[in-house]
């Protein structure tokens, strides 16, 4: 079972999130949910997932806290 750990920009972008939409961010994490999207390195040896950032998918823009983003 992979463990999960979140760095400081994915934490930052979840806080952005009213507290319902985190929920479901964080209990989705390996999926789409509506227009959210997670970005994430699995390291199989490990077995860690590390959430890199969370963002809202607008048309074919992400926006990470608001603002206009990119990986």
């Amino acid at each position: 079972m992979y463990e999960i750990e979140y760095t400081a920009d994915a934490q930052a972008d979840l806080a952005y999130f009213q507290k319902h939409e985190q929920v479901l961010i964080v209990a989705e994490v390996e999926r789409r949910l509506r227009n959210f999207r997670v970005f994430y390195n699995p390291d199989e040896i490990v077995q860690i997932v590390d959430i890199i950032r969370v963002g809202e998918k607008r048309g074919n823009t992400v926006f990470f806290r608001g603002k206009r983003g990119e990986l």
